[in-house]
C-alpha cells in the first residue's frame, strides 16, 4: 500500500516521508512534541534532538529544526567547531581535494536537485 503512494511522490516528498517514518519510530514523545512545536524547546532539547535526528538519518528535519531556531543552531555549530578545532586532517593533493569536492556536490545534487550547489 505504501509503495503505491511512494510511486506518486516527488523526491522532496519522499525525503519528508522517510523522515516522518523515522521520527515516528525512533523519537521520544518529548522529541516528537518539540518537532511539532507542541512544547517549548530549550537549548538542551535542541541539542539532544539535533543529535538524535542525525543518528536517525532524518536530515530534512534536522535542517528544518536548525532553521526554526537559528540562535540555538549557531551555538550548536560553535560547540562542534570548538570540539573539532584540534583535529588535523591528512594532507591531500589539489586533485584529491577537487575530486572529493565534486563527489560531495554530486551527492548534494542527487538529494536536493541540480540547483542546490
Amino acid at each position: 500500500m505504501v509503495e503505491k503512494y511512494a510511486q506518486d511522490m516527488g523526491e522532496k516528498q519522499k525525503r519528508l516521508f522517510n523522515d516522518f517514518v523515522k521520527i515516528c519510530i525512533y523519537a521520544t514523545d518529548e522529541e516528537f512534541d518539540a518537532l511539532l512545536e507542541m512544547r517549548p524547546v530549550d537549548y538542551g532539547m535542541f541539542k539532544s534532538l539535533s543529535e538524535h535526528l542525525i543518528e536517525m538519518g532524518a536530515d530534512t528535519s534536522f535542517f528544518k529544526l536548525h532553521e526554526r531556531y537559528p540562535k540555538y543552531a549557531k551555538r550548536y555549530g560553535e560547540e562542534i567547531e570548538n570540539e573539532t578545532s584540534n583535529i588535523t586532517f591528512p594532507k591531500m593533493t589539489a586533485e584529491e581535494e577537487k575530486r572529493m569536492k565534486e563527489e560531495l556536490y554530486e551527492k548534494i545534487r542527487k538529494l536536493y536537485g541540480d540547483d542546490a550547489v
